[in-house]
């Protein structure tokens, strides 16, 4: 039985941040296949220069990027508005990342097992409204 999100797939963007092309363009086809819309940046710069996201948007962040890790863009990201929701995705579950991703309440999902992102994304949209 599937469940309905009050913020369900089509009424969130995602913007999908990655600094390796293969795994940001695998990641926003597979989650426009699960019918979300996506925007796909290279680097966090890009989306800090976005004057606004659109509403109901959710991060998904690659952890390790040459300019700024995900963590610290995400920390950037909500000092502009707290109301940001965002998941990492890392190949790095180091115990230090984990830490401070469950401290800064934000989501760890691991960069080879993306089955579970979908539903997390729901989750986050969810608590959102909440």
């Amino acid at each position: 039985m599937s469940q309905t999100y009050p913020n369900d797939s089509q009424d969130c963007t995602v913007v999908v941040v990655d600094d390796d092309d293969a795994a940001r363009e695998a990641l926003s086809f597979f989650l426009q296949a699960q019918g979300f819309r996506v925007r796909s940046y290279f680097n966090p710069k890009e989306v800090l220069e976005e004057t606004e996201l659109p509403p109901q948007t959710c991060i998904v962040s690659d952890y390790n990027m040459p300019e700024m890790n995900g963590l610290d863009f995400l920390a950037e990201l909500r000092k502009r508005s707290s109301a940001i929701r965002a998941i990492l995705v890392t190949g790095d579950t180091s115990p230090a990342v984990c830490n401070r991703a469950d401290d800064d309440d934000v989501p760890v999902i691991e960069k080879f097992c993306l089955d579970e992102l979908p539903g997390c994304i729901r989750k986050v949209m969810k608590s959102a409204i909440n």
